[in-house]
């Protein structure tokens, strides 16, 4: 099956490149701000038209953005990254919640490093070390923890990191709940992972 590529954006580059690589064959799901932009082509090359980046994206593999600089293109970007970091935050969950902690520390211990204020992510490293039966380092990453939030806020962590801590200070299991998503992304996702998630 071919890669599905969508395109935000067809000003001059877009449609340049969004036509190349549908007379190359690749499924196209196309978007604009001039809505009959997107439809002209999309009927040119036998593509969909979409009227939101989102469903751009929903409807494919790689998504190729042509967008001017403006303060709306900022805006997107930003909701954007942001439902990235909370997208990746759920996997992590997900896979924690299957089993998968060894493969997720580089990852995670990146994440930390990365955000060192997000406590989400210091839980699910900590997990993944008490998981992996690394209880030593995933008390002393608790205390790291604790030490960059009460830095940063002035404040003991969460409630969430406070439980974790009794957990691992009695010797039980960490487990991270899998928060689920709405329906609606559940029934975005490949049957493979929509059947964990319904």
């Amino acid at each position: 099956m071919a890669l599905r590529v969508g395109f935000v954006g067809l000003g001059t580059m877009g449609i340049g490149m969004a036509r190349n690589l549908g007379k190359a064959g690749f499924p196209l799901a196309l978007s604009s701000r001039t809505a009959s932009k997107a439809r002209s082509l999309a009927e040119e090359l036998g593509a969909r038209a979409w009227e939101t980046p989102r469903e751009v994206a929903a409807a494919s593999d790689v998504v190729v953005s042509c967008l001017p600089d403006a303060p709306e293109v900022d805006a997107q970007r930003t909701r954007l990254l942001k439902e990235r970091e909370l997208a990746w935050l759920t996997l992590a969950d997900i896979l924690l919640a299957l089993g998968e902690h060894d493969r997720l520390l580089p990852h995670l211990h990146a994440k930390v490093v990365a955000d060192p204020l997000c406590e989400r992510s210091w839980i699910q490293l900590i997990t993944a070390l008490h998981q992996s039966g690394r209880s030593g380092e995933a008390l002393a990453f608790w205390s790291k923890a604790r030490g960059e939030i009460a830095r940063a806020h002035r404040a003991e962590p969460g409630a969430d990191m406070q439980h974790l801590r009794d957990l691992l200070l009695a010797g039980q299991p960490a487990i991270v709940p899998v928060p689920l998503p709405s329906a609606g992304l559940a029934g975005n996702m490949p049957a493979s992972l929509a059947m964990w998630l319904s």
